[in-house]
């Protein structure tokens, strides 16, 4: 019997990233993280693409996955985008390894409507920076909606001769910030991160300093701030007084019930208390209370307590 095992070959690897079925979103974050993003914070944004074509004709490029990204690489959207059915319109997709299949667009995937992506997108741009690689082809991609994204705010292209000129992203960021990307597939969070990084490279923007600045614009102070001014205020210590005696407050013995009590008792010593209230005072909140103590006649209720805490007789056993 031969039990040499048979040679079955190697998987190829796929060129999906993060997908594990074709039933599978592979979409980071389907909602805008506003919160991640303070007024006027520069944003970076990156698309990978479908192909679209009407009546046969002449292929062009539309938005498939759009993602957008702070500067300090914190992800605030990433969505696949799926457009209306229209007579006429079909789309084909690249290789997989540019980021986009089939399976991608699929709502039951994660995927939304473009329209609701391009509402999302513009209110994360409005007034803001947005840094772009190669602006011009993702401006074309959102193609009648880009107006609509990007009409408050400024569009920024790290291809501008101002900072790198005209060359590729995965270039740009094995010279300069030594990393690899777009080896095996395109991920379009990986290539806005790495924009913003170039961008920050190249304009020295500091975002811990124009976070300050706008704290300071908007007359907030910083917790060392609190926490110096708390220091250099000590807590008053104001004179305790009396205050005057409250209604209400002064305790009443009531006349004991007809019967005999199984416990004696020697006399009247059984004793009334006038509260006259608690005053809270002085930096660590002290509590004084003052007390008059009076005697009263006895009270079944005094009788009873008495012979509770009597002490009981022990008896001892005797060997």
């Amino acid at each position: 019997m031969n039990m040499i095992p048979s040679q079955q070959p190697e998987p190829k690897p796929s060129w999906a990233s993060l997908r594990t079925s074709r039933n599978q979103c592979r979409a980071t974050q389907l909602y805008p993280r506003y919160d991640r993003l303070f007024p006027g914070e520069p944003v970076a944004i990156d698309t990978e693409m479908v192909n679209h074509s009407r009546n046969e004709g002449k292929k062009y490029k539309r938005v498939g996955r759009v993602s957008v990204t702070k500067i300090s690489g914190e992800t605030v959207l990433d969505v696949f985008c799926f457009y209306p059915k229209e007579d006429g319109l079909k789309k084909t997709f690249d290789p997989p390894k540019f980021g986009v299949e089939f399976g991608d667009l699929q709502p039951s995937n994660g995927a939304v409507p473009i329209e609701e992506a391009v509402l999302w997108l513009t209110s994360i741009c409005k007034d803001r920076r947005v840094i772009m690689h190669s602006a011009r082809n993702d401006l074309n991609a959102f193609g009648e909606y880009a107006a609509d994204i990007f009409r408050h705010s400024d569009a920024i292209d790290t291809q501008s001769r101002s900072l790198y000129g005209v060359r590729n992203l995965p270039d740009l960021a094995l010279q300069y910030l030594n990393k690899h990307i777009q080896d095996v597939y395109h991920s379009s969070v990986e290539d806005a991160q790495v924009t913003g990084e170039l961008w920050v490279l190249a304009t020295g923007y500091d975002r811990d300093a124009a976070f300050q600045d706008y704290m300071i614009g908007t007359n907030m102070p910083a917790l060392g701030d609190i926490s110096r001014k708390a220091a250099k205020q000590p807590r008053s210590h104001q004179a305790q007084t009396e205050s005057a005696p409250t209604p209400g407050l002064e305790g009443q013995a009531s006349t004991p019930f007809p019967g005999q009590s199984s416990t004696s008792q020697s006399g009247p010593s059984t004793l009334t208390i006038h509260n006259y209230g608690t005053i809270v005072g002085g930096p660590a909140g002290q509590a004084t209370q003052k007390v008059v103590i009076t005697t009263q006649k006895p009270t079944w209720a005094s009788v009873a307590a008495k012979a509770k805490a009597a002490p009981k007789p022990q008896n001892y056993e005797q060997w």
